[in-house]
């Protein structure tokens, strides 16, 4: 669950009523970026990026991009496409939420930032991994047709077509 700000006091009761202490994965978009490995030179995410919520949404973007995440709604799939994302004294950041906001009418990428904790927790549990995603790798036949992944997009494509892409 999202713990910034005063949302930790809201876990804290969660976890209290519901009788679990501790069983809650708190993410932080202010935390220190991990040292996760990632990336084909397998170097460290701290290495690589500047903030823990370009963390987030990078990951999110790589995940889906093997096909490990899918079916994500229009919606969200406008909100990562449409985030800008810079390279600052060599390691990537993301576009400001609250430029992002000015730049389309108000409106929050609230689905965004709810789809990027969810995939982090399986990622700090074990549970998913980057260097595991079966996107490349056959897949068991037991599996259906709809669970098989995606396959990657190719190649750098415009930001108008990401958008049109991501949106049908």
């Amino acid at each position: 669950m999202d713990a910034s700000g005063q949302q930790g006091a809201i876990i804290d009761t969660v976890e209290r009523m519901a009788g679990c202490q501790g069983k809650i994965v708190r993410v932080k978009w202010e935390d220190k970026v991990s040292e996760r490995r990632w990336g084909p030179k397998n170097e460290m995410a701290r290495d690589r990026i500047k903030t823990k919520a370009a963390e987030l949404l990078i990951q999110l973007a790589h995940l889906i991009r093997q096909g490990v995440v899918c079916r994500v709604p229009k919606a969200t799939a406008y909100q990562l496409v449409t985030r800008g994302l810079s390279e600052n004294e060599g390691k990537s950041d993301i576009e400001a939420k609250d430029d992002w906001k000015r730049a389309h009418k108000g409106q929050s990428p609230d689905e965004l930032d709810s789809v990027a904790i969810g995939v982090e927790a399986p990622l700090r549990c074990g549970k998913l991994s980057f260097t595991k995603a079966l996107a490349g790798k056959q897949v068991p036949r037991a599996m259906e047709p709809w669970m098989m992944p995606k396959k990657p997009v190719n190649g750098t494509v415009d930001r108008w077509r990401r958008v049109a892409r991501a949106c049908r």
